[in-house]
């Protein structure tokens, strides 16, 4: 399966504050297009092209989301709500989500999602590094193994190392240990 380069899609952005900020800037630099919401508070980004009213009416144009919100009850809404990401029937829609939430409710949310049709991936960055904010280290990635390779071309322009870790929910379960980790340092 061959992956998505930057000639070839728009990807959509859906997030707030620091982390929306910093993907949106990366995937445009690659020459990516990017999609946004019109109606909310989302990327203060000057490279989005293209907003829109409702995470349906992304999804419909962008066959790649990439969700950074702050809580599950918002990724939830966007995901399922009655003008969520779900509402859209693309045969080739694939959700990246880099928000906190746990391992488990992403599993759930991921079963939810593939029954729909839509691809689910979720990620992780891991920043040792503060010496420079705007570059990112390593993401980890979870979720379908034919659809990391399909993502990879993405992944590979955000951040400088990319491992894909298993199912669903891993790249969260890695970022509950490496959180216990750096306590106990």
């Amino acid at each position: 399966m061959s992956g998505l380069q930057a000639e070839e899609i728009e990807i959509g952005i859906i997030g707030r504050g620091t982390l929306a900020d910093l993907i949106a800037t990366h995937l445009g630099k690659a020459g990516y297009a990017l999609g946004g919401l019109e109606d909310e508070s989302g990327v203060s980004n000057s490279l989005i092209s293209r907003e829109f009213p409702s995470p349906r009416m992304l999804a419909g144009a962008c066959p790649v989301i990439v969700t950074a919100l702050s809580d599950g009850t918002e990724l939830e809404r966007v995901l399922f709500g009655d003008t969520g990401i779900a509402q859209c029937w693309r045969t080739d829609t694939l959700v990246i989500d880099m928000s906190t939430v746990s391992p488990e409710f992403l599993q759930e949310l991921s079963e939810q999602l593939v029954e729909n049709g839509i691809a689910f991936l979720d990620a992780v960055i891991i920043n040792e590094d503060a010496g420079d904010p705007d570059s990112i280290q390593m993401m980890l990635v979870g979720g379908d193994a034919n659809d990391y390779e399909r993502a990879l071309p993405i992944f590979e322009k955000i951040a400088r190392s990319v491992r894909h870790l298993g199912s669903s929910g891993a790249s969260q379960f890695y970022r509950q240990a490496f959180a216990v980790r750096k306590k106990r340092q």
